[in-house]
């Protein structure tokens, strides 16, 4: 390896940005004083090394010899070809923040005008630049943190202006000034409070937010105060429903998510549809009937669609499961192999183990459609970086053992049990697996040959009642086939 955090980044870029460095590279403004042919070289080799050897590392002494053949190559020292692949990374960098900032270019372009010819004097030319910043960002519909650091700056530039031309300092532009700097860290702040306990709700950890903040927070919010605003309103929305207080209801966050849905940027919507789909699947494990499965199943198409479940053209691994889980309850078998296709193992990202997902949720697939032993092939002795993988893994083997009546399944269901107990999860989520183990111990002791109807007619009951628990319908099926009663598959609306 000839560097390591080189090798890092061009191996992950897309093809249209490797465009765009090799571009930069070629640019004389950001590579004045360096040997820009060279450069070029062995940006061209790295990449050519990657697309024919996408899994290996390059070989330093193999480089080292093939650019600089006349230098000795010594195992530990220092080589030329080192100096040339910091230079290249280097660039790189540059490019990566030169990318950034023109997330934010024409505000920041106008502000350095006005600086300047606040500078230099040009009063006239000043304030048409200001009056122009202004309108161009009331004219935005984004309203995050972003926009009102925006204004902060512009409201600091004139305040700069006035600090030089005049004997005293315009009262009212500090206090704009103030009061925009606040909103862009409050909602900083209501932001990572969401994270947090998001974060809380999903994982067996604790997480703290200052109380005096907080206080602050929620006091400056109310109606009529300075922090009344839309994005903040949704956010209280969303740690009410975190934290289960007050009278908020999931509808009330999804109506004004919707309502001012333009004023979020894109990566900020990302978020809050992924928690909106969270609430659909609280709703759904609650009471998995028929409206929930149909409304929680189109909203993740819905959101596949505008690529809200996508992060550089690759779908999240929590979002490729739940697609396929419930494409698979509604027997759209077409729609699931076309979604495997479109979305291979290269596509899936937030794991180490993307073919291991895949295979899992293919694996589902043989499942439903009876073929046991395929389906068995696929999850047999996979490793699953997130143990909930390894876990439903195993459910999956449960419920092939019950179809295939293998001799094993309780031994199956004894060390899912353990498994549960020493994973490091959330209690509600712990939960959801033991009412899962402990109502197919029922199913599998009432509904053998000797079937105890009294006691599957209570565990019918159990199953429609019960709120948290894995595979609901799965059991219910088996409960409902074990006394001889019709079952029906929900199908979308």
């Amino acid at each position: 390896m000839i560097h390591k955090k080189l090798e890092e980044v061009l191996f992950v870029l897309p093809a249209d940005t490797l465009l765009e460095v090799r571009l930069f590279i070629q640019s004389p403004y950001f590579t004045h004083n360096s040997n820009v042919s060279t450069l070029l070289q062995l940006y061209d080799y790295i990449l050519e090394f990657k697309n024919n050897n996408p899994h290996a590392t390059l070989d330093k002494e193999q480089t080292a010899m093939l650019f600089f053949p006349t230098i000795p190559f010594v195992k530990g020292k220092k080589h030329a070809i080192d100096n040339l692949s910091s230079e290249l990374f280097s660039i790189v960098k540059k490019f990566l923040g030169q990318k950034e900032m023109e997330k934010n270019q024409d505000f920041l372009e106008g502000l350095a005008l006005s600086r300047f010819y606040r500078k230099n004097g040009f009063e006239n030319r000043f304030f048409q630049t200001i009056t122009s910043l202004r309108k161009k960002e009331d004219q935005k519909r984004c309203r995050f943190n972003q926009y009102y650091l925006n204004q902060y700056l512009i409201e600091e530039e004139f305040a700069n202006y006035k600090g030089l031309n005049n004997t005293f300092v315009d009262d009212s532009n500090l206090t704009a000034k103030d009061r925009k700097l606040d909103v862009y860290y409050a909602i900083l702040k209501f932001d990572q409070i969401f994270h947090f306990l998001n974060q809380q709700s999903k994982a067996n950890i604790t997480t703290t937010v200052s109380p005096n903040l907080r206080k602050f927070l929620w006091e400056s919010s109310e109606p009529g105060e300075i922090l009344d605003l839309p994005v903040i309103q949704l956010y209280k929305l969303a740690i009410n429903l975190l934290e289960n207080t007050g009278n908020t209801s999931d509808t009330e966050f999804f109506d004004l998510l919707d309502e001012i849905e333009e004023q979020l940027p894109f990566h900020k919507l990302k978020d809050l549809r992924a928690f909106q789909r969270t609430l659909l699947i609280r709703r759904y494990n609650q009471s998995s009937d028929k409206v929930n499965s149909s409304t929680l199943f189109s909203t993740y198409k819905d959101h596949l669609e505008k690529a809200l479940l996508l992060y550089d053209n690759k779908i999240t691994v929590h979002s490729f499961k739940n697609l396929a889980i419930f494409a698979l309850k509604f027997k759209e078998y077409n729609w699931i192999e076309q979604f495997f296709n479109d979305y291979p193992p290269e596509r899936i990202c937030g794991t180490k183990y993307p073919f291991e997902i895949h295979s899992l949720r293919r694996a589902d697939y043989h499942y439903y459609i009876g073929e046991y032993d395929r389906a068995l092939e696929l999850i047999n002795y996979k490793a699953f970086e997130d143990p909930q993988s390894s876990i439903v893994a195993d459910v999956l083997q449960i419920k092939i053992y019950f179809e295939t009546e293998n001799d094993i399944l309780e031994y199956r269901l004894k060390s899912m049990d353990q498994k549960v107990r020493r994973t490091n999860l959330a209690d509600s989520v712990k939960n959801r697996y033991y009412n899962f183990i402990k109502k197919t111990d029922k199913l599998i002791k009432y509904g053998g040959l000797a079937k105890d109807h009294k006691k599957l007619s209570k565990l019918k009951e159990e199953l429609i009642s019960m709120p948290d628990i894995i595979e609901r319908e799965w059991l219910l099926e088996k409960t409902m086939e074990a006394l001889g009663e019709e079952t029906k598959t929900a199908v979308p609306e």
